[in-house]
């Protein structure tokens, strides 16, 4: 077994049945949230669940859903640690995140989805292949102050609407199954290159005398152990919404990230020496943390009965062991069908 090779949290016979499943799911529709090393949440549902009837007489929703594209932009300047704001860096991102959510009768919705990352680092030299020990020039160093692009993970899920009306109840699973061999030793890497199974439930109010709305995803993700270190965590979405006109609504919202990991800098040292070269910091980007609370503002227009433009501006008030978000901004467009 080579350095690459991992152990999963699923049984070998139980994981390979999940992935002749989800390439059949896959060959059907072509999403569900990722939360991004750099403390961001790609892919929404915006906009899209404060469209339903909630118990009146409505078209049946089998054969309909939404597809979507939005960009994201995001900048990252150094990484919060055990012992503050350490100065790695800054990190641009720009993302283009692909998203599609069908329902296959009136309960039933397949979602999937995945995100095209163009990042770049500009800062200290941490992420170099050649500074290991020993030197491992066949890695690409993603940090070399050039852009790295990619696909990062799929997402691919399914939806359950339990309960529908004036209180809605959702209970949803995804997998997480990285598209490539991408690197992963980087701060303008993609992704973790990790498989992430998540169990989760949505709930959404809404008040019969009010324009307004209330929703929250409640979630845990079980993700793959690097050298044994357990990173699972929970991952919750808040979000309060007005709808001031039938096609203009405003949203605060609120993403929070917080689980198990390694810290830095105690983790990574050895008799009071920060390490640095060794296949435990090789790893470091998949064993942290990665904990953060980002809240931010959206607009949504409904152009037409099918077209949704969508907007908003993110901020990150909370952050441990993971990198320092300055502010995110996306925009992005969704039909109906």
């Amino acid at each position: 077994m080579n350095i690459e090779d991992r152990r999963s949290i699923f049984p070998q016979g139980f994981m390979s049945f999940i992935l002749v499943a989800l390439a059949l799911i896959a060959c059907s529709f072509s999403g569900i949230r990722e939360v991004a090393a750099s403390g961001v949440e790609t892919g929404s549902r915006a906009g899209h669940d404060i469209d339903l009837s909630h118990g009146a007489e409505a078209e049946s929703r089998a054969g309909h859903g939404w597809f979507g594209l939005s960009y994201q932009y995001v900048s990252v300047d150094g990484f919060e640690s055990s012992v503050g704001k350490l100065d790695t860096g800054t990190v641009d991102s720009h993302a283009l995140i692909f998203d599609i959510e069908y329902y296959i009768n009136d309960k039933i919705a397949l979602v999937a989805g995945i995100p095209y990352f163009r990042r770049k680092h500009e800062g200290a030299d941490i992420h170099n292949p050649l500074n290991l020990d020993p030197p491992r020039p066949y890695i690409e160093n993603v940090d070399n102050g050039v852009w790295n692009s990619g696909f990062a993970d799929f997402h691919l899920g399914i939806r359950y609407l339990a309960k529908d009306g004036t209180f809605v109840i959702e209970p949803f699973a995804s997998f997480g199954v990285p598209s490539n061999q991408y690197p992963f030793f980087g701060a303008a890497a993609v992704g973790q290159r990790l498989l992430k199974f998540e169990l989760g439930t949505s709930f959404a109010w809404y008040p019969g005398l009010s324009n307004a709305y209330y929703r929250a995803d409640i979630a845990y993700v079980f993700v793959e152990k690097t050298l044994g270190v357990n990173v699972n965590h929970w991952r919750v979405n808040a979000e309060v919404g007005y709808r001031f006109t039938p096609r203009l609504t405003a949203r605060l919202f609120m993403l929070l990230k917080d689980g198990k990991g390694l810290s830095v800098p105690e983790d990574f040292t050895e008799d009071g020496v920060f390490v640095m070269t060794d296949e435990r910091w090789y790893q470091h980007d998949r064993m942290i943390k990665h904990n953060f609370m980002n809240a931010g503002i959206g607009l949504d227009w409904a152009v037409n009965e099918k077209y949704l433009l969508s907007g908003n501006v993110m901020f990150q008030p909370w952050a441990e062991q993971v990198h320092a978000m300055e502010y995110a901004l996306t925009v992005g467009v969704s039909r109906s069908f």
